[in-house]
């Protein structure tokens, strides 16, 4: 029960704790969190009295329980705070290894409380336990002395880009969390409706033309099609040129000897003569995916769309047949941008955002419709441009929920980053805004979202699903101020994996000795086995840690690896358990060892990959998050401990359950380093330019 009142403590305290450390900073936060810690350890030693002694206890325990809250969430921020960018994972993981070697603590009371029997008194077993409260007491204070002495807020420069950037405030970070969860989408019936007009328009049927006797191959070669649609080229001419002679397109390929003689003409192309018959089938399909690609030749001409588009929109209608005669995709893309390419004649490229006006014939799309919808002026250093066809602008209006994300590597050499905008309904996110932004200030983005809003006659989004960067967060804010801002999925996605994963894991450490006692297991045998695990998974933590610092961009696969090595351990000890293995000491040891540092191993992982995923959002807030889903997690896990009568095999049952759930949900999320991204791109930038631009 004491164990659940820490437990719950830092539950309550999650939110107070994460807004001391906003207010007042990271030291004064440590310091109280310390003070708290002592506090709660020294009342434990104040009475022996038992009825006084049970009181303090609990107090204590709820004392001590408030600063877990500070203790497993400020890993993170510490290392963002002092740490450069290829250290960052392993000062977290050594920042919670030395959290968890505190665990070795638990395992050794064996050799400071005697256990309970006819050779120990009532007075022998107090005096024990009094010794335990008062090591503990002695712990808490020297930790508190140690913070007092020493502990900085902060590194006199910071150690890289992403420390010197402002984080999200508290409550627009928790909410913006919160809030993927709690989407509205309003007027679905209009939104539907909407749709469906936006699909035909989107993905118009293709239709063939008529057949003609000539078409093109693709290097532009005349062939002449007959009436029973066999695919001739040409062979050559007679000596006055007057007659053509056509051989069939399969004359190699199966040696067809069919002819076809032609007079010359550019008008008519009678045949005078017949020569063999064809040796196979028909080449309709042959001939219909030539026309195709033809027609989509002389499309291009005219068209803007993307060749994705217009690739989408030629095979629409056609068979699968004739489809497969077609060049692949990538071929027909690359055909598309070399046919624009020939037919082109580009302006040469600007030297900077000013001093040239955009060609009109570079402003619209599909027969002269706008495209550039707003230019900030050629004179203006921070000039923006914005890009969007009118149904696309209609499509903002109709759908609510949007979808804003930038990139940096399609972006010009002289902007910084292509913002996107996109409508979402359903599963699909379809982009309709696209805007050049001169770099990421929130002056900027509120002169673009002014201006979208303009665009949309004040027509305002109901949700938007933002990466959580503060400025473009604000800029929102400022001129949409009823959204409500959507986070990444796959930040609850960690989360919950995490809460699964640890949550058992950790609670089962404490309580290792239930699930030992099945295989015969004592007290003084599972101390060595506990401490062995722990040992070996701070190992583990700090190996893993090291090596993801050192191969940037593989955590999840790394989690991943590692929570399936945790899940085959814990099956190993749980056919043990059921007498379905033999049990001998090695195996035991080597299962729960294994076991413990798997699971461990990934825990800094879980903490970095999240914070990236959710950068600009702090830390703290973020490291408390994914600490509270563990704790609930181990209070539920540990209230079954009071049914009756249930033996103790669920125990690593649950276990296994458990490891194996949080496998899933970490199949979903979708990798990103925001924060690692913004330290690799801005790496020839000074740190103190960011923080003092002027």
């Amino acid at each position: 029960m004491l164990a659940n009142l820490g437990l719950m403590s830092f539950v309550v305290f999650i939110v107070p704790i994460c807004w001391l450390n906003e207010r007042y900073g990271l030291r004064f936060s440590v310091l109280t969190c310390a003070f708290l810690m002592a506090a709660g350890s020294l009342l434990r030693c104040i009475f022996i009295n038992t009825e006084t002694f049970t009181i303090l206890a609990h107090i204590g325990a709820i004392l001590v329980g408030i600063p877990g809250t500070l203790v497993l969430a400020a890993p993170s921020a510490i290392a963002a705070t002092w740490f450069p960018p290829h250290e960052r994972i392993t000062a977290t993981a050594f920042s919670q290894v030395l959290c968890q070697l505190g665990g070795v603590g638990s395992f050794l009371e064996p050799l400071l409380v005697r256990s309970p029997g006819p050779d120990v008194t009532t007075a022998e077993l107090r005096s024990d336990i009094m010794r335990l409260m008062y090591i503990g007491g002695g712990v808490g204070v020297a930790v508190l002395v140690a913070a007092v002495v020493y502990f900085p807020a902060h590194p006199p420069l910071p150690p890289s880009i992403s420390s010197s950037v402002e984080r999200l405030n508290l409550v627009p970070s928790m909410k913006a969390i919160i809030n993927y969860f709690s989407k509205v989408i309003k007027k679905r019936g209009q939104a539907h409706a909407h749709c469906s007009t936006y699909a035909k328009r989107s993905f118009a049927f293709y239709e063939r033309p008529i057949m003609v006797s000539i078409i093109k191959s693709e290097r532009g070669n005349n062939m002449l099609v007959d009436e029973q649609q066999f695919i001739y080229h040409k062979h050559g001419t007679n000596k006055d040129s007057t007659v053509i002679y056509w051989v069939c397109s399969q004359r190699k390929k199966r040696h067809c000897k069919a002819r076809l003689h032609t007079k010359t003409s550019d008008e008519d192309f009678e045949v005078l003569k017949h020569v063999n018959e064809h040796t196979h089938s028909s080449t309709k399909d042959q001939v219909d995916a030539k026309v195709a690609h033809e027609t989509l030749k002389e499309k291009v001409k005219t068209s803007h769309q993307s060749s994705r588009v217009l690739v989408s929109q030629a095979t629409a209608s056609l068979d699968e047949a004739v489809v497969s005669q077609m060049p692949n995709t990538s071929n027909i893309s690359r055909n598309i941008r070399k046919w624009r390419q020939n037919l082109s004649n580009f302006p040469s490229v600007p030297s900077g955002r000013t001093g040239y006006a955009i060609p009109l014939e570079f402003t619209i799309i599909d027969g002269g419709k706008t495209f550039l919808q707003y230019d900030s002026g050629i004179d203006d250093q921070d000039r923006i441009l914005i890009f969007a066809s009118d149904s696309g602008l209609q499509d903002l209006k109709y759908f609510k929920n949007w979808a804003i994300d930038g990139t940096f590597k399609v972006a010009p050499e002289f902007y910084y980053q292509l913002l996107t905008i996109h409508v979402q309904q359903g599963k699909l996110s379809i982009p309709r805004v696209f805007a050049l932004l001169p770099n990421k200030t929130e002056l900027t983005y509120r002169r673009l979202y002014e201006k979208v809003s303009e665009l949309l006659s004040s027509e305002e989004p109901e949700n938007i699903t933002i990466d959580f960067e503060r400025a473009c967060f604000n800029g929102i804010m400022a001129v949409f101020p009823n959204v409500s801002l959507n986070g990444n999925p796959s930040v609850w996605l960690m989360m919950i994996s995490y809460g699964f994963n640890e949550g058992v894991c950790v609670m089962w450490m404490s309580v290792l000795n239930f699930s030992l006692l099945q295989l015969d297991i004592h007290m003084d045998q599972a101390m060595w086995i506990g401490i062995t695990g722990i040992l070996a998974s701070s190992v583990g933590a700090l190996v893993s840690g090291r090596l993801t610092d050192k191969a940037f961009g593989r955590m999840k696969a790394s989690i991943i690896a590692l929570e399936f090595g945790a899940l085959g351990c814990y099956c190993w000890f749980l056919l043990l358990t059921l007498g379905m293995i033999k049990v001998t000491m090695w195996q035991v040891y080597t299962s729960v060892a294994l076991g413990m540092t798997f699971s461990y191993a990934a825990v800094p992982l879980y903490f970095e990959l999240t914070v990236e995923l959710a950068f600009p959002c702090p830390e703290v807030v973020l490291g408390a998050f994914l600490a509270m889903g563990e704790n609930m997690v181990g209070m539920v896990f540990l209230l079954l401990f009071f049914i009756k009568d249930i033996g103790y095999t669920w125990v690593i049952a649950t276990l296994v359950t458990a490891s194996a759930s949080s496998i899933l949900p970490l199949i979903f999320v979708k990798e990103v380093y925001k924060r690692s991204n913004l330290d690799r791109h801005s790496s020839n930038t000074s740190v103190l330019q960011i923080n003092n631009p002027d």
